[in-house]
């Protein structure tokens, strides 16, 4: 039969345990990422890479009808 612990060595016990979660919990906030901010952080990267492609678009469009106009002019001449 165990011998019954006395309450000294029963809250001690608790305080360490609870020492112990709260050191478990600043490691996982520090080192690990939850799943919201990680979904917050794919979803910022992917309008960013969105814009930027857009705005690539919008920017080198008009020098491809450049291009494709002056190849027409060239063999047009021809």
């Amino acid at each position: 039969m165990a011998n019954p612990k006395s309450n000294e060595v029963l809250t001690y016990s608790i305080e360490n345990i609870q020492k112990e979660i709260e050191a478990i919990n600043k490691k996982l906030d520090t080192k690990y990422v939850s799943h919201e901010t990680f979904d917050l952080t794919i979803s910022s990267l992917n309008k960013s890479v969105q814009t930027i492609v857009y705005t690539g678009l919008f920017l080198a469009t008009p020098v491809y009808g450049a291009v494709i106009a002056l190849v027409f002019k060239v063999f047009a001449e021809v």
